[in-house]
């Protein structure tokens, strides 16, 4: 969009609550950012009814500054650590970063969260614990795993929060889902 010669470039993602402004000059006429909602466009608004666009920040930015903290482990005491951690690797498809003779290994996928398995007696219902794999395509990872002889609890399966997905246990007993996403899926 051009206004008096100036380039404003708006950017509103899918969802207009992330929208995010950026250009070559601070102040643009109310008019012209449609996708920040009016109340915060009175807000904003600067001389001459002109909105001062360098105070609008998106929701991930704003959601950035409050941040305390992020997830880097998840620790499970499994016993048997080679077991469960060859069962991860060749099941789940982790890697191993690191480990210790016996006591520890620090797993890890495409995201930021670490599977940590400890020696020790595994807590006393297993099942209840939860962990969820996001994987591209649920149907191609079951199929691969049954034809190498992996046991599913529960096939493929839409759910209505959204998710496709099966579910297996692992050598211990913890819920093990392999999920998508059902947007992800209808887009291929």
């Amino acid at each position: 969009m051009r206004r008096s010669g100036v380039r404003l470039l708006v950017a509103a993602p899918a969802n207009p609550t992330r929208a995010a402004i950026v250009m070559a000059n601070p102040f643009c006429r109310v008019g012209a950012v449609s996708a920040v909602p009016q109340p915060r466009r009175k807000l904003l608004a600067g001389p001459a009814g002109l909105l001062d666009c360098t105070k609008i920040i998106s929701v991930e930015e704003r959601w950035q500054k409050k941040r305390m903290a992020t997830l880097a482990y998840v620790t499970l005491q499994v016993g048997d650590i080679a077991r469960v951690r060859d069962w991860y690797v060749d099941t789940v498809g982790l890697t191993v970063e690191g480990e210790t003779a016996g006591q520890i290994a620090v797993l890890r996928g495409e995201g930021g969260c670490r599977l940590c398995l400890e020696s020790g007696p595994p807590v006393a219902e297993p099942g209840r614990v939860d962990l969820l794999f996001e994987v591209a395509s649920v149907d191609e990872i079951h199929g691969r795993l049954v034809r190498q002889g992996v046991a599913f609890w529960r096939g493929p399966t839409d759910e209505a929060y959204g998710h496709r997905n099966a579910i297996l246990f692992d050598p211990v007993g913890h819920k093990v889902e392999l999920f998508e996403h059902l947007a992800t899926r209808s887009e291929r």
